[in-house]
């Protein structure tokens, strides 16, 4: 089970949790052994999946963020100015707030903005 998964990847398109789902993930995701796991109760084991899919989802943040400071540092060399790693795009996750932005639409911005760069700011 994924972080997406546990969220349900729009709103009201997921199926509900069905409790073969609940001991795949109390039992292998986090690990739960039986008697501790039949011991929950609904509420105690919605906690723990809520926190396992945001920590899941806090990884998942950390390694993009890493990447785009090692691409910043990649290219570096490369350019005439200074580049900074939110130079390169900008994650959905440090949009303001206030604006959803669709996948595809994030894309696109980060596309156009990465041609702007490269256009204006590389040897």
């Amino acid at each position: 089970m994924t972080a997406q998964r546990l969220k349900g990847k729009k709103k009201g398109s997921h199926k509900p949790l069905t409790f073969e789902d609940m001991m795949q993930i109390g039992l292998g995701v986090l690990r739960y052994s039986p008697s501790v796991f039949y011991e929950l109760t609904l509420q105690q084991l919605m906690a723990a999946m809520k926190g396992a899919a945001e920590a899941e989802e806090r990884a998942y943040q950390q390694q993009w963020t890493q990447t785009r400071w090692l691409a910043s540092l990649l290219l570096q060399p490369h350019s005439k100015k200074g580049i900074k790693p939110s130079d390169l795009c900008t994650f959905p996750w440090e949009q303001k707030a206030g604006k959803e932005v669709s996948k595809e639409e994030g894309n696109k911005m980060q596309l156009q903005a990465l041609q702007k760069y490269f256009k204006n700011g590389t040897t």
